[in-house]
């Protein structure tokens, strides 16, 4: 099944998927999504774009499947709401769920109808955020840097196998928020339950950093949850 989506158009990769969700089906697994992209593989020529702050988002678009699916100019970084949430859920995050973001994020960027990937600093108070896992204070890129510090920071509080709790996460998000002088928000506290839930924290009770760091690079993790991320995944993380 997989070689064969690997040959289909994009519309065919997207009601493929779907239709292996939809119908009781896995979600794809890391080694089935990189054999489809292998673009978001451990072996990948291609650079991730650090104008687009979330490493989810940074991986789909490094993954290539918005390619000549965008609008305007050669750098433009719009994609519409409905390829940006269908995208999603091929990565295995729920269209509903990560569509209403998407389209909160659209409407808080005065820009209806798309998504533009290189502004989601402003994608409104529940959603954008400081205290940067992967970027400075008011930064609009990804700074290596930071990002360092992060893997850093966590790898100190991972047990000796490698594993993070969520705890580590928050410890290391607040205590980024309160050397920048700033108060977590809910879309900070989100962030770091999407990455967790995504990692597969919730079914596994930890996560292994050299995940972490792999999706923090836009990177497909060795292991991801085979559920598919929505706000009830999300809400069961502790």
């Amino acid at each position: 099944m997989i070689l064969l989506i690997r040959k289909l158009s994009l519309a065919a990769v997207f009601a493929c998927s779907t239709l292996l969700v939809g119908c009781g089906g896995d979600v794809l697994s890391s080694e089935e999504l990189v054999s489809l992209f292998p673009e978001v593989g451990p072996e990948s020529t291609r650079a991730e774009n650090t104008d687009i702050l979330c490493p989810f988002q940074r991986m789909l678009k490094r993954s290539g499947l918005y390619d000549n699916a965008e609008d305007g100019e050669a750098t433009s970084l719009k994609v519409k709401t409905g390829l940006a949430s269908e995208a999603a859920e091929v990565f295995g995050c729920d269209k509903g769920s990560c569509g209403s973001i998407i389209t909160l994020a659209s409407i808080a960027q005065w820009n209806l109808g798309k998504l533009d990937l290189s502004r989601l600093h402003e994608a409104g108070s529940l959603l954008s955020h400081d205290c940067g896992l992967t970027f400075e204070f008011g930064g609009t890129s990804v700074s290596d840097s930071q990002r360092q510090f992060t893997l850093d920071r966590l790898l100190a509080l991972a047990n000796t196998e490698g594993q993070l709790q969520f705890d580590d996460l928050i410890t290391v998000k607040q205590e980024i928020c309160e050397s920048q002088g700033v108060e977590m928000t809910v879309g900070g506290e989100t962030e770091v339950k999407l990455i967790y839930a995504y990692l597969g924290g919730v079914e596994r009770s930890f996560i292994d950093h050299s995940d972490v760091v792999r999706l923090l690079h836009a990177t497909m993790p060795a292991y991801k949850t085979s559920a598919m991320v929505d706000l009830d995944l999300i809400g069961q993380v502790q």
